[in-house]
C-alpha cells in the first residue's frame, strides 16, 4: 500500500478476502468488502448481518460492519470509508473485478467524489501466487485426493456409462477421503461435448470410440489441486494417439522450462514449440496454465501461462499447465499440477500420464 500511497485498500474478491482473514463464506454472491488502511487499525468488514457469526468464527480480525438486506450496501460502504477518514485521499479499488459491478463502482464514485480510486485488482493476487509452507503443506494433502478422484472416475467409466456416473465416482471418492467442496467441476463432457473444455455432466452415454474430457479438483481449506484426463472408449483411433502424444510433449516442455526466474510466457512459448514440432498446433488454441490455489467460484489463482505473459516465475508458485488440444469434434488433455523449486518444476499429482482407456 505504501508502494502506491493508497490510503485504503478495498478487498473485494473471496479468495482475497480469505487470504487475508480466513473468512470462507459461500455467501460471496453478496456486496462483501474487506477495507485495510494505511494505518495499524485492524481491517473492517462489511457485510450482511447473517454472515457476521460465521466470520467472527473464522477471521482473526473483529471489526465488523453488518448492513441487513433492507440496508444500501453502498451508502453503507461509502459511510464507513468516510468514518475511517480515507475518504477524500487514495483508496485501491478491485476495479476489473466480477465481484465490482460497474453500477457499483459509478455509485460509490458519486457517493465520495473527492476520492481518487486507483485499481488493485492484481495486487493481493500477486501476493498469493507465492505460497507459505503452511499454504504448500495443503496443497500437498490436496493432491493425493484428487487422484484418489481420478482413479474412482477412471474405474467408473464404461461403455453405457453415463458423465454422470464417473462424476459421482470423482465426488464421492474424494469427499470421502477428506476432501471438501471443490470451487467447481467436476468437467466431464463425453463425445462430441469432450471439445467444449468446459462442459459439467448432463448424462451423456459414453459410446464406443468416444473420448471424454476429464478435469477436477479435490480441494482442502479452499486450496486445489487440479488435473485433466482423457478417457478413450475403446481403441483410441491414431488421430486421438496423436493429441495425446502432442498433449504430453507439451506439458513435458512446459514442466522443464518452468523454474525459477523465467516468465510464464517463455514457458508458454516452450509448450507451443512442443506441439508445433508435432505439427499439432493448429489444435492448441487456449493458454497453456495458470496460477492455483485458493478457489471459491474456480481454481484460478492468478496469473495466466500465455504468450507475451511477462510474469516471472518464482519457488513456491503452483501451476497448472494444461496442453488442452482439440480439433473442433474432440479433444485430449494431459495436464499437471506442478510446485515450482529452486531448481524447477515438480509435479504433484501421481496418476498415470497417458490415456485412459475403457
Amino acid at each position: 500500500m505504501s508502494e502506491r500511497d493508497l490510503d485504503a485498500l478495498m478487498v473485494m474478491g473471496p479468495e482475497d478476502i480469505f487470504y487475508l482473514t480466513g473468512f470462507r463464506s459461500m455467501g460471496f454472491f453478496a456486496w462483501q468488502v474487506l477495507v485495510v488502511t494505511a494505518t495499524e487499525r485492524t481491517p473492517l468488514m462489511i457485510s450482511r448481518s447473517l454472515e457476521e457469526i460465521m466470520y467472527r468464527d473464522n477471521s482473526w480480525a473483529d471489526e465488523y460492519l453488518a448492513y441487513s438486506d433492507n440496508d444500501d450496501p453502498i451508502r453503507c460502504t461509502a459511510d464507513a470509508l468516510s468514518e475511517l477518514g480515507v475518504a477524500g485521499g487514495r483508496i485501491g479499488l478491485p476495479d476489473r473485478s466480477v465481484y465490482v459491478p460497474a453500477a457499483h463502482a459509478r455509485r460509490l464514485g458519486e457517493l465520495l467524489p473527492s476520492t481518487t480510486w486507483v485499481d488493485t485488482t492484481e495486487d493481493v493476487a500477486k501476493i498469493r501466487a507465492i505460497k507459505s509452507a503452511a499454504e504448500l503443506d495443503i496443497v500437498r494433502r490436496v493432491a493425493p485426493l484428487t487422484a484418489i478422484g481420478f482413479h474412482a472416475g477412471a474405474e467408473a467409466a464404461s461403455e453405457g456409462a453415463s458423465e454422470n456416473t464417473i462424476a459421482a465416482a470423482f465426488l464421492h471418492a474424494i469427499i470421502s477421503a477428506g476432501s471438501h467442496q471443490p470451487a467447481s467441476g467436476p468437467y466431464i463432457g463425453a463425445g462430441h461435448r469432450a471439445a467444449f473444455g468446459h462442459a459439467s455432466w448432463e448424462g451423456m452415454r459414453l459410446s464406443q470410440g468416444d473420448v471424454v474430457f476429464f478435469e477436477a479438483s479435490a480441494c482442502l481449506h479452499r486450496y486445489h489441486a487440479p488435473l485433466m484426463r482423457t478417457i478413450s472408449v475403446g481403441v483410441p483411433s491414431d488421430e486421438v494417439r496423436a493429441l495425446e502424444e502432442a498433449s504430453l510433449a507439451g506439458a513435458d516442455a512446459a514442466i522443464a522450462a518452468a523454474r525459477p526466474g523465467v516468465t510464464a510466457g517463455e514457458v508458454d512459448a516452450a509448450c507451443r514449440g512442443a506441439v508445433r514440432g508435432l505439427g499439432l498446433d493448429r489444435y492448441f488454441k487456449a493458454r497453456v496454465g495458470y496460477s492455483v490455489g485458493i478457489g471459491f467460484t474456480n481454481w484460478i489463482d492468478g496469473f495466466s501461462v500465455r504468450p507475451g505473459e511477462q510474469t516471472v516465475l518464482a519457488e513456491n508458485m503452483v501451476m497448472h499447465l494444461l496442453p488442452f488440444l482439440s480439433t473442433g469434434k474432440r479433444a485430449v488433455a494431459l495436464s499437471e499440477s506442478v510446485l515450482i523449486g529452486p531448481e524447477g518444476a515438480e509435479r504433484l499429482i501421481d496418476f498415470e500420464r497417458s490415456l485412459i482407456t475403457c
